[in-house]
């Protein structure tokens, strides 16, 4: 029995053998010693936990009643402070939650990013989400009144509008050390190259080929005018809405008109282009498990295609279009997903409607733009997932007492442009919304409107709905945020294959995913992936790979660059990383045997490691919202008999923690041939299992049963029958009948004879 197991056992602790203090290292034998003494193995363990902390590499325990049985916290050196110690209390240590930790985590890279800032003389103001200060070209330079500087509080990236450049904590950092070694600060130069600059100046300060060739809306004729809403489905915005945010147009060669509308900062200067084409609708693919899947409206031909550029530079918000002009008017503004729909609030109501660049994200480059803002408005429409969106960008922008959000299921409808059209006073609407409550403790006053929003809108509480998995639906019910999910099933089953499309489906219905395989590089995984999103192959049709490839590039989906065995709390620290900066709500780990076996002592179990790492996914999961699906393998067992709850690796832990286990089934008819199916084993929304037969389709490598544009064309031609024959022989054989209708040509004979 090793020293950990009899720690375990005796309830004891193991004294760890290095202490630094003041310079100096005290050595000590491992040894057991007292529970009277020192940490209890559970107390140990709460310590342990608390490694995933960058500024902290150790925890360690004494029997010296000089240091009273408490963990002694060994800080890492930074260039510009000296190395400090500490103790911290074990009781304070076993309870802190993940949230509490990352608070404190913010906490300190706040308090790093002021120190830095004082210590290098740097005047700052502090603002809602940013500290803003002038870097050192900017106070070389003639002053003008207003700081170009934002440093983000909580990563400490940042924003310099005299260049347009967002970076890194790190890159502001080398660059402010550089500069104070300047004799002269004029010399100081600004973070990009001259000639991206130029480029972003020119771009910003003149427009360059914003307005060439191109429109005003207000130059089209009423028939023009009413033809293009149609098109882009924006019925209701006025000619002058168009024309105040400087919407311009093209006609392309099938006279389809092209929309190009103006990014602009609150300086009313010109940072990016969206642009809006007509592209003819791509029919949605034919599947034969999908029950009841809604059609498009009838006069729908078209898709609306967007692009924007430049795509250099930080990105912004749309909308800002009047707002240097009535600065105190403004005080109040309405982020919505779409760029119709800001318009819509700005036609309507006193506030100002902005729109995110991408309808489920809110980059962190945009919040500088709104620290002179009081109150904040989120409405982002009515889909399953902007329930959880509208939180994480409320945490975002520092939503206490500043951020409200309007729900869609109380005011029954799904955005604003939606709302103008069906005859809504969007003003009303938006005194219903409700505010933000970060708070640690509520009481059921201020949660009664959300409980009785669960009670009339059951459907949309069950969560995001599979469209390519409809039985998923009937077990499931939908994919819902703060939950996790074991999947599990035998090597070489199809577990990354089937999780690709289980994935994607949802993601093309704007939840934004993040997808860390250990196994596959992102290369080979993204691959897999855009064949599962075309449901085609490209190895004979390269012609399609980019048309293809630029929708995919419109999907809210990220991938980690890890590869291999990797360290958990490095894992963990770029998950939350994800949620902030890409509001990331769905997160897929393949798989859970890759972060074990890093990071942790030699004398740890695996089993005590594995747990310790599934109780770490359970409390993320539920302090960020966020849902995990987490790959398992289960025990090795016959390759004929079927997987049971009770054959995931590891200790009962595992299944008690997560809120739903499902396994992927290989159920064998014969040596080439078997059946698989997904069985639903836990499910502690409603309690409903169950079993989702799958269809594999090699080509595309889904399983959902979705067809291929090929073999549909084939399936076609082999599903023609006789009768078929013979009515396009008849249609192709011309009757014709003599001036005085009496005599007829006679079909032929060999037509019924077949």
């Amino acid at each position: 029995m090793g020293i950990w197991s009899s720690a375990k056992k005796l309830d004891k602790a193991v004294l760890v053998h290095q202490l630094r203090f003041a310079n100096s290292y005290i050595q000590r034998p491992k040894q057991l010693i007292s529970s009277q003494q020192c940490l209890t193995y559970s107390r140990l363990t709460a310590v342990l936990q608390l490694r995933s902390t960058k500024n902290i590499c150790r925890f360690y325990c004494t029997a010296d009643n000089q240091y009273g049985a408490k963990g002694a916290v060994q800080i890492n050196s930074d260039e510009d402070q000296e190395e400090k110690e500490g103790n911290m209390d074990t009781s304070e240590m076993e309870t802190q939650s993940e949230s509490s930790r990352s608070k404190r985590k913010n906490t300190a890279m706040r308090n790093t990013i002021r120190n830095f800032l004082m210590n290098h003389k740097l005047s700052f103001e502090l603002g809602h989400t940013h500290f803003i200060a002038n870097c050192h070209a900017a106070q070389s330079s003639p002053q003008t009144g207003k700081k170009n500087l934002y440093i983000n509080y909580n990563t400490g990236s940042f924003v310099c509008t005299t260049c347009h450049h967002y970076g890194e904590w790190s890159s502001l950092r080398r660059k402010v050390l550089s500069d104070a070694k300047c004799t002269d600060l004029k010399t100081s130069e600004c973070f990009q190259d001259k000639e991206e600059s130029e480029r972003v100046g020119n771009y910003c300060d003149h427009g360059m080929d914003f307005t060439e060739n191109k429109e005003p809306i207000t130059s089209m004729y009423e028939e023009e005018f009413t033809a293009m809403t149609h098109l882009y489905h924006c019925q209701g915005l006025k000619p002058e809405t168009f024309a105040r945010h400087g919407v311009m147009y093209t006609t392309d060669d099938n006279n389809l008109p092209t929309l190009h509308l103006p990014y602009v900062n609150p300086d009313q200067r010109t940072v990016g282009m969206r642009t809006m084409f007509l592209q003819h609708a791509v029919k949605p693919p034919e599947q034969d498990s999908v029950v009841g899947r809604e059609e498009g409206e009838e006069g729908h031909m078209f898709d609306v295609v967007k692009s924007f550029q430049p795509r250099i530079g930080f990105q912004q918000l749309f909308g800002w279009h009047g707002y240097q002009a009535n600065v105190k008017k403004y005080d109040k503004v309405v982020i919505t997903s779409s760029e119709f729909d800001a318009m819509a609030i700005t036609q309507e109501t006193d506030m100002l409607g902005l729109s995110v660049p991408k309808g489920t994200e809110l980059p962190l480059e945009c919040l500088h733009s709104l620290e002179h803002v009081k109150h904040i408005i989120i409405w982002l429409g009515a889909n399953d997932a902007t329930r959880a969106t509208s939180k994480l960008f409320a945490k975002k922008l520092a939503g206490k007492n500043r951020c409200s959000i309007v729900r869609p299921e109380i005011v029954k409808v799904s955005g604003p442009l939606d709302a103008l059209q069906k005859k809504k006073k969007l003003k009303e609407i938006l005194k219903e919304s409700v505010p933000v409550d970060l708070d640690n403790i509520v009481g059921f006053d201020r949660l009664t409107s959300e409980v009785y929003a669960e009670f009339a809108n059951v459907e949309q509480v069950t969560g995001v709905k599979w469209r390519r998995f409809a039985q998923m639906n009937n077990l499931l019910r939908g994919l819902r945020p703060g939950e996790l999910t074991l999947f599990t099933g035998t090597t070489g089953c199809g577990k990354t294959t089937f999780l690709g499309e289980y994935s994607l489906d949802l993601c093309m219905q704007g939840v934004n995913t993040l997808w860390g395989s250990f196994e596959i590089n992102n290369i080979r995984m993204a691959k897999m992936l855009l064949k599962q999103f075309a449901v085609k192959s490209f190895e004979d049709s390269l012609e399609d790979f980019t048309p293809w490839a630029n929708r995919f590039k419109e999907l809210p989906l990220y991938f980690m660059t890890f590869h291999g065995q990797e360290d958990f709390e490095i894992v963990k620290e770029t998950l939350i990383r994800a949620v902030y900066t890409n509001d990331v709500q769905h997160i897929i780990l393949d798989n859970l045997q890759f972060m074990i076996g890093t990071g942790y002592d030699s004398n740890f179990n695996k089993f005590d490691i594995q747990d310790h790492i599934i109780g770490e996914l359970r409390k993320f999961a539920t302090n960020f919202n966020c849902h995990v699906t987490l790959v398992i393998h289960p025990r090795k067992e016959n390759i004929d008999q079927e997987i049971t709850i009770s054959s995931i690796y590891g200790s009962a832990k595992a299944t008690q923690e997560a809120d739903n286990v499902l396994i992927l089934q290989t159920r064998r008819l014969s040596a080439a041939t078997a059946k698989k199916y997904i069985q639903v084993v836990k499910n502690r929304f409603d309690g409903t299992t169950g079993t989702m037969m799958l269809k594999f389709d090699k080509e595309s490598l889904t399983f959902s049963g979705v067809k291929s544009s090929k073999k549909k064309s084939k399936e076609k031609v082999a599903e023609r029958t006789e009768e078929d024959v013979i009515e396009e022989k008849k249609l192709n054989y011309k009757v014709v009948v003599d001036m005085d209708g009496v005599d007829e040509k006679r079909l032929p004979d060999d037509l019924f004879n077949m």
